[in-house]
């Protein structure tokens, strides 16, 4: 508290002013620019983050080549059509089964690459010579049992249901008595609607590259089905052996299929499209993927005069450090302007760019040819 009749002291107030100038000092010089605020400060006593002799270190990462937004691969008009013809699955020349003092029975074997693809399998045959009773097997399942009376019989039909990869048919004749049993064949076959499912099936590779690939975003599948919405069957696409669409077709309609980055791999993709019936031509196919747009990379840094002395006295160097992936290294370097291509596949790149640096704001920037891994870029004084 402060006795009647004593003075003020006079520094008080000149303390106080200093103190608020010194507060307004601060705050300048933290909403100034950083590179206003680093020649304000830069001294003798200015001390850094990094070494002196550091200039600019920036730790890129991944940077890509992708010039474009998005990719447009197109496939050939497919056409598809059922085909089933009437085949011969199996015959045999003359022979005979006999039932009496010995005993002689027949069996025929036969393949079947696709048996789902057969229909109406009929066993026929002539027979000149017939006593007894006739017994026919197929794959163990009995198909036929009794006498036959005429030379040209009516064929046997065999249940799609009793078709496997490996067939057999067994032929065996029974009865009693003298003279021996004989059934004598001639013209004997074994027929079949076989689909030629080779005709009903179409692929088409398209190929991602490694840049594309890495900034995939989306992507959909286009094609237009012309056919006969009467007649048509179903139609199943697929991709990478990984279904995208099974189903009656909208003809005469653009479909689209929308896609996941993991339905596409980077290099071969195979898109396939199988028809179960009918006929259906496949045009304006299109896979059209949707690229990230980020490309190359730009810094701006700013030279001290006490820096830029140092590099007059010495060099300063640009040095930059890859992934030793064994690719090429395809890229544009411009430094304040002045453009350098680099095409190696070294880890390591060093250039002298003394010449190239000036004093104040400078400007460097990477353009990539090639999908690029930067570990490390850095500008120093030497």
């Amino acid at each position: 508290m402060k006795k009647r009749g004593q003075k003020a002291v006079p520094g008080s107030a000149a303390g106080a002013l200093v103190g608020i100038i010194t507060l307004l000092i601060i705050f300048y010089i933290i909403l100034i620019p950083p590179s206003e605020r680093q020649k304000l400060l830069a001294d003798e006593t200015y001390i850094s983050g990094e070494p002196e002799n550091i200039i600019l270190q920036e730790y890129i990462g991944r940077i890509s080549s992708i010039e474009e937004d998005s990719q447009k691969h197109l496939v050939p008009n497919i056409y598809l059509k059922e085909i089933t013809e009437s085949t011969i699955l199996a015959q045999e020349n003359s022979f005979m089964i006999k039932k009496g003092i010995t005993t002689q029975y027949k069996t025929i074997n036969f393949v079947l690459e696709d048996p789902e693809y057969v229909d109406n399998v009929l066993i026929s045959f002539n027979t000149p010579q017939h006593t007894g009773t006739l017994k026919v097997f197929f794959n163990s399942y009995a198909v036929f049992e009794g006498q036959i009376d005429t030379e040209s019989p009516q064929p046997i039909h065999i249940n799609k249901n009793y078709l496997e990869k490996n067939n057999k048919v067994e032929l065996q004749v029974h009865g009693l008595g003298v003279p021996a049993k004989i059934y004598a064949f001639e013209n004997f076959r074994i027929i079949g609607d076989l689909t030629n499912v080779k005709k009903q099936e179409a692929s088409h590779l398209i190929t991602i590259t490694s840049s594309e690939y890495n900034n995939l975003e989306s992507a959909y599948l286009d094609y237009m089905p012309i056919c006969n919405q009467k007649d048509i069957g179903v139609l199943e696409v697929s991709l990478n052996n990984r279904e995208l669409v099974s189903g009656m077709p909208n003809c005469n309609s653009l479909a689209r299929t929308d896609l996941y980055s993991d339905d596409l791999q980077e290099g071969r993709n195979e898109i396939s499209f199988r028809l179960l019936s009918g006929t259906i031509n496949i045009e304006q196919i299109r896979l059209k993927t949707f690229l990230k747009t980020e490309q190359g990379w730009s810094r701006y840094f700013y030279i001290t005069e006490q820096q830029y002395s140092g590099i007059q006295d010495g060099s300063a160097m640009l040095e930059i450090e890859f992934a030793d992936d064994g690719y090429a290294k395809e890229m544009q370097i411009s430094l304040n302007g002045e453009i350098q291509n680099i095409d190696q596949k070294e880890p390591y790149f060093v250039r002298d760019v003394s010449s190239v640096i000036k004093q104040g704001n400078n400007y460097i920037s990477i353009k990539p040819e090639s999908d690029l891994n930067i570990l490390e870029l850095e500008v120093r004084v030497e």
